[in-house]
């Protein structure tokens, strides 16, 4: 097994700047139409003891760059025993479209209360050409020559076409980011004294219509500011309507909360999703696959929170 060193920092690079990954040298598993058809099948026989940490994966990303270019997840795996040898063996994936899921190995992580905990690899692309939608249902695993059963509690990928076809996705560039927006945090900013933000630039006129997260997350205190000055939203709007010229610069200011069903013991990871319309009202989407990436990276606090709530109950 790799040691994990700076794990979240090389992760991050890698999401942020969307660095296209070959996957030179790992298995690639095969893209199909339908459902992704893998070599081993998991041959159903009881493990020695369970493993734990797909219940806090929360994962549904809109892909929007193309297949060449793979995006890392990493999946925690949390047993109260010392792991040795560990193997991806197949992974079941559900869904439609052209698309990759590729197995990049494990990374060992550190003990905690007695629990032992590692990270699962896995890199994920999908065609823009056609409707394509999956999840990952299961990660069947041998560990030590026994077979164990994964699975996370939702792991779902789509791309433009098979999420909202009547939506355009911006490859003009009518809207782009002043600078790269923060990706990995720490922890929710739930703070309206203390919100998070972002400034886009407007290359041509527009009219702006919402800021949401994909799934699990929602966009709360949104305040909004046109080169600086704040603009009034009506809070009984189903959507927003802020005109914008070319030129300008539009920070939006916010907070984000958990849906119901999600805490801080989760991984959440959802695409952050920008809608507007041009001049001619023509409806577009700026998305950004790595948008809102919420773990508790400090001293892996996320898996500690986990291993005292869910599996230990204190």
């Amino acid at each position: 097994m790799m040691k994990r060193t700076v794990f979240y920092l090389i992760s991050s690079a890698i999401l942020i700047f969307g660095t296209a990954i070959t996957g030179c040298g790992k298995r690639a598993l095969p893209i199909q139409e339908t459902e992704t058809v893998f070599t081993e099948d998991f041959d159903g026989r009881k493990s020695a003891f369970d493993l734990f940490g797909g219940g806090m994966v929360y994962n549904e990303t809109l892909l929007s760059e193309g297949k060449d270019v793979l995006f890392s997840y990493e999946l925690p795996v949390i047993s109260p025993e010392k792991l040795g040898d560990i193997q991806i063996r197949s992974v079941q994936v559900k869904g439609e479209g052209d698309y990759q899921v590729i197995p990049d190995g494990f990374t060992t992580g550190d003990v905690y209360r007695g629990w032992y905990y590692y990270y699962l690899h896995l890199k994920v692309s999908a065609s823009p050409e056609k409707p394509a939608s999956f999840a990952v249902e299961s990660i069947d695993l041998s560990i030590d020559g026994k077979p164990y059963r994964y699975t996370p509690a939702k792991m779902a990928f789509c791309n433009p076409k098979g999420y909202r076809p009547e939506v355009l996705l911006d490859e003009r560039g009518i809207l782009l980011y002043e600078d790269p927006p923060e990706t990995i945090m720490n922890e929710l900013p739930d703070d309206p004294a203390h919100p998070a933000s972002v400034t886009l630039e407007v290359n041509e006129d527009c009219t702006f219509r919402s800021m949401e997260a994909m799934s699990f997350l929602d966009v709360t205190d949104l305040s909004c500011f046109v080169n600086g000055k704040k603009i009034f939203l009506s809070d009984t709007d189903q959507e927003l309507d802020i005109s914008l010229k070319q030129g300008d610069h539009l920070t939006l200011s916010y907070c984000l909360s958990y849906q119901d069903g999600i805490s801080d013991t989760d991984l959440v990871k959802t695409s952050r999703i920008f809608t507007f319309e041009d001049s001619s009202h023509v409806r577009f989407m700026m998305n950004e696959p790595q948008g809102f990436l919420i773990i508790g990276f400090e001293g892996d606090q996320m898996i500690r929170n986990y291993i005292d709530r869910e599996i230990l109950g204190i």
